[in-house]
């Protein structure tokens, strides 16, 4: 059975498509672009974020404490 030349190249485009976009990694990070987008993922990095975020937040507290601890202390001299 012979086929239109087009209709194999339709055909090779169409293979060629789908074997990109098995191989495409989804991601949740707009910045690294693509056409894939996991909700799940951005979540997750959102997660990651915030967690980040509180850690250091408790970091300049404690830092925040000792300072004004050490402050009392020289101005009780």
């Amino acid at each position: 059975m012979k086929f239109p030349i087009s209709t194999l190249a339709l055909s090779a485009g169409v293979l060629a498509c789908a074997i990109a976009s098995i191989s495409c990694e989804t991601t949740g990070n707009p910045r690294e672009g693509g056409i894939f987008w996991s909700e799940k993922k951005a979540q997750d990095r959102l997660d990651e974020r915030q967690s980040h975020l509180d850690d250091v937040q408790g970091q300049t507290r404690k830092v925040e404490s000792n300072s004004a601890s050490t402050k009392r202390k020289i101005n009780a001299y």
